[in-house]
């Protein structure tokens, strides 16, 4: 049964670079680094790692391997020097964020369940603030490795409606994989 999680975790992001108009070897990548992302968090559960540094290690993990994808472009694949790594990582993220805890503490909150609400969110802030700092420590491993990553200067562009469609369809299907 994990592997059919970590496989459907990956498919979600396959979802989501497909909603941002990625190419072939973007979907690979980012299905790869969701994968060893979900991976990554899995062992360290097994290990009973808190899940706030499972959250930083994981971001780190896929946003180094993101950060190979500029690498492919020398090697003639087709499609390899249009990988965006932004598209890889943003898709990973989309996994590791918590849409449940943001509904469950929106509900909490509406019938009157103050405390609980405030435990959800906080929650939910250092789960995020987990992501945001594996993120910056992966870039800055990144840099001193030699792998240069720029951060886009502008928001990531959706790719064509029918895309984000079937995207839409993969991550609905995915989500219910992943939660059984």
């Amino acid at each position: 049964r994990p592997i059919i999680v970590v496989a459907a975790q990956g498919l979600l992001a396959v979802g989501v670079a497909i909603m941002f108009g990625g190419n072939p070897v973007v979907t690979v990548l980012a299905f790869l680094a969701a994968a060893l992302a979900a991976l990554t968090q899995f062992g360290l559960a097994r290990a009973r790692v808190p899940f706030f540094f499972s959250q930083i290690t994981a971001a780190a993990v896929l946003t180094l391997f993101a950060s190979l994808a500029p690498a492919l472009a020398g090697t003639g694949l087709p499609g390899a020097a249009d990988a965006r790594p932004s598209v890889i990582v943003a898709s990973a993220i989309v996994l590791m964020l918590a849409g449940l805890t943001v509904v469950g503490a929106a509900q909490d909150a509406i019938d009157g369940f103050a405390l609980t609400a405030s435990g959800r969110i906080l929650e939910l802030t250092t789960q995020t603030l987990g992501v945001v700092i594996g993120i910056l420590v992966g870039l800055q491993v990144a840099s001193l490795i030699g792998l240069t990553v720029d951060p886009p200067s502008e928001a990531l562009p959706l790719g064509a409606i029918p895309l984000q469609f079937l995207g839409a369809a993969l991550i609905a299907v995915s989500v219910a994989v992943i939660n059984g």
